[in-house]
């Protein structure tokens, strides 16, 4: 089964290349179309105005000739046709994928892998011709979320693939995540069921978990419904709605992406890919990439990680709301505090960007102290730091400047939070400040980097909060959480980690 859902996706794949490599011309353009090319003034791609060397141009759809907008002609020239086909799964990563990947070395043809772990993929690939390919994504790497959930996100007029398909009357009784016998489904034998078996059957032993009455009703009606004469029958209702529904959502995902980033999805592998390359579209900066290793790795010095820790295992309050108070006994209050937008607001603040250089090591405490956050100019600093016995008691519970080291009787290093004084740490500028003003001494600067700070993610991170207000369902409001907080993890991200494995076809 798997291979002949391989070879129909190849030549599905062959005849959409075909269609890429044989361009159509421009449809003449309606009035409103050549209205809006003539008053342009600005590349709808770019937003760039004009010039004589840039001339304006009318880009179109080279498959369904319609105008997509006045385009500068350096962006004209840039737009590329896809040279490969993406098909998408729902978890492909966690489970879709081991099905048939082995599959597909039937032939000599070359596989791509764009790997997590040696069994886990965020996506793989397979040349259908020397230039054009199938690829395979996982949706959920951008709606991570159920499909019954996703489902809910939508409108009933939204589903325009189920409405090709379903009628209205019908179609109410598929928009939702469908029930199926998984298990008891284990040869074709079962296809000529007459019917659904009972409800012990839909029990699913890999989650260990029985269907409600409410499901199993729900599947009765669909059997009923539809007329559906055996479980086969059943069975192909059912991976047709999956497939519809998802296509739905992605399609509309889509939508959302294209009018809100101007940006496809399909042409990247998960959201924080997409993210970044949004944020480039939006905010137009330039960041100056290191060409001095040592740089390099003296920023990742700085890279420590997360704390998440137990500061106080139990505490019992004692204050006059409480139905056991006792006026005698010290008064104690317990709370529950999140700060809002964390990731958002640390990304809105004056980041590096450019210029970046060694500096002199001659600053003093005074000196740093004295810096504006503001400023145009950052520092990065490796230093000494020295922990005043006094401060031990009042710092017992956060301590300052956490470490990647060891802890007594381990090889691995942890993350830890100690009094003890610091070498060598690397740390930016305004985190001193802070440990300085809660009384950390500054023994010895060691290294200074300096560089072109400024605010330059801010109008991105407020462009997504913004929208994430006034998101209409939880999914949304997800997802524009996560077009900024990923920004952050792509600044992290270590491309050295990053694992090469290769999938060989043939003996050779």
């Amino acid at each position: 089964m798997p291979k002949c859902f391989i070879e129909k996706l190849e030549k599905d794949a062959i005849e959409i290349e075909h269609i890429y490599k044989n361009p159509k011309p421009l449809l003449p353009l309606t009035e409103s179309e050549k209205q809006l090319y003539d008053n342009a003034k600005n590349c709808y791609v770019c937003d760039q105005t004009f010039r004589e060397n840039n001339i304006k141009v009318r880009d179109h759809n080279h498959v369904t000739q319609k105008f997509n907008g006045p385009c500068c002609n350096s962006c004209n020239l840039a737009m590329k046709t896809p040279k490969f086909l993406p098909v998408f799964f729902h978890n492909l990563s966690g489970y879709d994928a081991h099905i048939f990947i082995k599959e597909l070395g039937y032939d000599k043809k070359q596989i791509n892998l764009n790997p997590n772990t040696e069994e886990k993929y965020i996506s793989f690939s397979k040349s259908v011709s020397n230039d054009f390919q199938l690829r395979f994504l996982d949706s959920f790497k951008f709606m991570p979320s159920s499909l019954e959930n996703l489902i809910k996100t939508l409108k009933k007029d939204e589903f325009k693939y189920m409405k090709q398909y379903f009628d209205s009357e019908k179609i109410d009784l598929l928009l939702r995540k469908g029930v199926f016998p998984y298990d008891y489904f284990d040869s074709f034998e079962k296809c000529k069921d007459s019917c659904l078996p009972p409800i012990s059957k839909f029990y699913n032993e890999l989650n260990e978990e029985a269907i409600s009455v409410e499901d199993y009703n729900h599947a009765c009606r669909v059997f009923n419904q539809f007329n559906l004469s055996n479980l086969g029958e059943y069975c192909d209702l059912y991976v047709k709605t999956d497939v519809l529904l998802l296509t739905d959502l992605f399609e509309n995902f889509r939508k959302i992406c294209i009018q809100t980033y101007k940006l496809d999805p399909c042409w990247y592998f998960t959201t924080p890919a997409l993210s970044w390359d949004a944020m480039l579209l939006k905010t137009k900066v330039a960041i100056e990439l290191f060409t001095d290793y040592d740089m390099l790795l003296f920023i990742e010095n700085g890279v420590r990680g997360g704390i998440s820790q137990c500061c106080n295992r139990y505490a019992i309050a004692n204050n006059k709301y409480m139905s056991n108070f006792n006026p005698d006994d010290e008064i104690k209050y317990l709370m529950y505090l999140d700060a809002n937008n964390l990731y958002g607001y640390a990304m809105s603040k004056y980041l590096p960007l450019k210029d970046f250089v060694w500096s002199d090591n001659n600053l003093t405490t005074q000196d740093i102290l004295n810096l504006s956050d503001e400023s145009d100019v950052g520092y990065i600093l490796e230093v000494d730091l020295d922990y005043p016995p006094d401060l031990h008691n009042k710092h017992s519970d956060f301590p300052l400047a956490s470490e990647n080291k060891p802890p007594p009787n381990c090889k691995e290093p942890r993350l830890l939070t100690t009094l003890e004084p610091k070498t060598k740490y690397v740390l930016h500028y305004s985190n001193l400040k802070l440990y300085l003003k809660l009384g950390l001494i500054l023994k010895k600067i060691h290294r200074v980097l300096k560089f072109f700070q400024s605010p330059w993610l801010k109008n991105y991170i407020d462009y997504n909060t913004k929208l994430r207000t006034k998101a209409v369902n939880d999914f949304q409001k997800d997802f524009y959480k996560l077009m900024n907080n990923s920004i952050f993890g792509k600044t992290m991200e270590n491309v050295r980690r990053r694992v090469d494995i290769r999938l060989c076809s043939t003996e050779e």
